[in-house]
């Protein structure tokens, strides 16, 4: 079994794949493991399940909401966490490795290559999604680390007019912050920087993109000479809402990894899309809302903030949208006619 792609996705399939004794090949396109770094490290809880991480830079007590002169605040004690990601994915090469998978660096290598099944977890930017004609959409980010200290355990989230097309965040990181965007226009972040913390100080600098559009149609394919699976960013197995992609990702690659061992492999797209699948869709459709009605939707969360606080999840966001119903025509209802300017 060969798996393109040495990022967190590949490494944990890689890892349950070995531990069952199928001799997995993971192949890297870059010559060292966790680099370069694009994520912000931001992830719930839900990561215990499938893999702890062991180095963690700061717990995250809850977040704030800023559009215009609104303000909004969610609190829940340790709700989720801020990781070294470079670590977590040395952990996952480690853990791999010790389980007999093979992982070559520097490895650049085609799905045409093999003749045997191939699991593609070579991210959002992967040959193989689009040789298979299977297309995601995306939005360029721009991310700083700062030489702040964080004032906060919470995470913050900006709406500002020159971004109509996602938030600001502003995510404490141990001795440091990180703020960043995606957005068609990069160019104001460094003002708004200026403007939250009176000077710019500037540790490092991270661009990337993010996907924004949710999965692709297809995630499994079937030639002459072999089964084709992708996986994680590949598959756009991603949050719309936030671009957040490692709880999702690890989740339908821990499906993955369950099917081919049980000797089940056709049953991954239905299997994945079963547990993810509407979420997914309904996230694309409250991403909308969101970035459409700001204002409405700083409005919902202090509506909604004693329901939220007790029964929100930062990755299964629209499983409990029964409770919070009577809010959503208003939400809907502006974001359909309201402006998309951030009041």
């Amino acid at each position: 079994m060969n798996i393109i792609g040495g990022g967190p996705i590949g490494l944990f399939t890689a890892s349950k794949l070995a531990k069952a004794g199928l001799n997995p090949v993971v192949h890297e396109t870059h010559e060292k493991i966790g680099y370069p770094e694009h994520c912000t490290g931001l992830v719930s809880n839900n990561i215990d399940a499938l893999v702890e991480p062991e180095v963690v830079l700061h717990y995250i007590n809850g977040a704030k909401f800023f559009c215009g002169k609104k303000e909004a605040v969610i609190t829940k004690k340790k709700v989720a966490k801020v990781i070294d990601r470079a670590a977590f994915d040395l952990q996952l090469y480690d853990l791999a490795v010790s389980n007999g998978a093979k992982v070559k660096l520097n490895s650049k290598v085609n799905h045409k290559d093999f003749s045997k099944n191939i699991i593609a977890a070579d991210g959002a930017f992967g040959q193989t999604r689009s040789d298979f004609n299977q297309k995601l959409g995306f939005l360029p980010a721009m991310q700083y680390d700062l030489n702040e200290k964080p004032q906060s355990d919470m995470v913050e989230l900006w709406f500002e007019p020159w971004n109509p097309d996602f938030f600001i965040w502003v995510v404490p990181r141990g001795n440091r912050v990180r703020v960043g965007t995606a957005s068609k226009n990069l160019l104001p972040l460094k003002s708004f920087i200026q403007k939250r913390f009176g000077r710019i100080r500037t540790h490092k600098k991270y661009a990337g993109l993010v996907v924004t559009s949710g999965p692709v149609k297809k995630t499994q394919f079937k030639s002459d000479k072999s089964q084709v699976f992708l996986v994680g960013d590949s598959a756009g197995q991603v949050k719309p809402t936030t671009g957040g992609g490692l709880v999702t990702g690890l989740t339908c690659a821990n499906i993955l990894s369950n099917v081919i061992i049980d000797q089940q492999p056709e049953t991954y797209e239905a299997s994945w899309r079963q547990t993810l699948g509407k979420e997914l869709k309904l996230q694309k459709l409250a991403r909308w809302m969101m970035i459409r009605n700001p204002s409405g939707f700083i409005d919902f969360i202090t509506k909604n903030r004693a329901g939220l606080e007790s029964y929100g999840d930062m990755d299964y966001q629209t499983r409990q949208l029964k409770k919070f119903l009577p809010s959503l025509p208003k939400l809907i209802l502006g974001a359909l006619f309201g402006s998309k300017t951030n009041k």
